[in-house]
């Protein structure tokens, strides 16, 4: 199982798919029979139900601080496999790391610290945006509308009076943190919670008005308290994997409001 992961990619390698089609079942199969086999065992703490930081080639956990993004990324990541007919048991393997998380995590304020250790101690008690986005998409996962809202309320703490919330960090005004904010929205109106629709329009209006450079055709990834591009490298910093997430985002977010994918501004360059 451990070397499953090497076997597939390797199949790969220096073969370029000949069409969408081709490429969607090679990744499926690798989804199907490497990635979540193996971190669905070797990449879960038997003894708690948290999952693993770091692995090594040998697929041995490798002892390192536990962000919460990765805990709650994998609650998610489980969830959906078993919703997509990979079976129930990671669904359950979900729950359990949900529960792990919840009781780690969970500052009294109803926002996620940075990370902790292995045995659950704090190590970074920082609420960042970014791991605050991804707590509310894996509660998401299974339904917990109450404990999403309170932290939906505790991220009032980082609102920014132009719109959209601050990042921790030297960069407190970025797109990437909203998008990932932006996705859990559309996850829970997906859920059934209308009221997170404010959040998800907020935040595809800045990328609509803000992030995405008319003239460039591009999405930039920093900026200025007044959300302009910022003009030094960062400002032009393009990242191609997260044009890819705004557009399948805004995409969602336009057909989910009765629009036709002609209606949005989708960064050009793709």
């Amino acid at each position: 199982m451990v070397t499953a992961p090497v076997r597939l990619y390797g199949a790969c390698m220096g073969a370029p798919f000949h069409s969408l089609a081709e490429a969607a079942a090679w990744y499926e199969a690798w989804l199907r029979e490497a990635a979540l086999p193996l971190w669905s065992t070797v990449g879960v703490d038997a003894a708690t139900g948290a999952f693993q930081e770091k692995l090594t080639p040998d697929g041995a956990p490798l002892p390192a601080p536990r962000r919460a993004r990765v805990q709650a990324r994998q609650v998610w990541v489980f969830a959906a496999a078993a919703d997509a007919g990979f079976g129930p048991a990671y669904r359950a393997l979900a729950g359990r790391g949900l529960d792990a998380f919840e009781a780690r995590y969970r500052r009294p304020d109803g926002l996620y610290v940075f990370s902790a250790d292995e045995a659950g101690a704090v190590v970074d008690g920082t609420a960042a945006l970014y791991e605050q986005a991804f707590a509310l998409l894996a509660l998401s996962a299974f339904g917990r509308r109450d404990a999403a809202r309170a932290t939906r309320d505790a991220l009032q703490a980082l609102r920014h009076p132009e719109g959209g919330w601050r990042e921790v960090g030297g960069h407190p005004f970025q797109a990437n943190a909203q998008m990932h904010l932006f996705e859990a929205a559309l996850a829970w109106e997906m859920a059934g919670d209308p009221s997170w629709e404010a959040v998800a329009d907020e935040i595809a209006r800045l990328a609509l008005t803000r992030f995405i450079d008319a003239e460039a055709g591009v999405l930039r990834e920093f900026f200025d308290a007044d959300w302009r591009a910022l003009a030094d490298d960062a400002g032009g910093l393009i990242e191609p994997g997260h044009q890819f997430e705004w557009a399948y985002l805004l995409d969602a977010w336009g057909l989910s409001r009765g629009e036709g994918r002609g209606a949005r501004r989708r960064p050009a360059a793709l």
